[in-house]
């Protein structure tokens, strides 16, 4: 495993309850959810989980998959990445453009413009602007964010 993965992993671990549950409830969305392939993962690892069937798990109601998807140990890194991502671009958009902001990195709803490179700020100017902003998840998102 990656060291990527590995950091992924713990910021999952980090997060609280009700920001994974956060994560989870978008990433579940019929629209604007997770990919098919995550959710295939997400869903054979719950299934592995709880002992159940995978067309049991897949057939769960939204609320069920939420709650599942919190109380699973070991998901696939791939889910890990894709339910941090959405929780910061669903719950923590506006953090997230006043810190791109900040740095006049160009950005769009904080997403950060395809072509610019991270590289061209220094990390002292990036940790100057996560301590200016005074939120931790800021640190999750700029962890995130260098390792995929």
């Amino acid at each position: 495993m990656d060291g990527s993965r590995v950091i992924l992993r713990g910021l999952w671990q980090r997060m609280s309850a009700e920001q994974r549950s956060q994560s989870a409830l978008h990433f579940w969305k019929t629209d604007g959810g997770a990919g098919e392939a995550e959710k295939m993962m997400a869903i054979a690892a719950i299934a592995r989980a709880r002992g159940s069937r995978e067309l049991k798990i897949r057939r769960a109601p939204r609320e069920s998959l939420q709650k599942w998807t919190v109380a699973v140990a070991q998901l696939p890194e791939d889910t890990v990445g894709c339910l941090i991502r959405l929780y910061l671009l669903n719950e923590q958009q506006s953090m997230i453009a006043e810190f791109l902001d900040d740095l006049r990195i160009p950005h769009e709803n904080g997403v950060i413009n395809q072509g610019f490179s991270l590289t061209s700020h220094s990390p002292h100017e990036m940790t100057d602007a996560a301590r200016r902003s005074e939120s931790a998840t800021v640190l999750i998102w700029l962890s995130c964010i260098s390792d995929t």
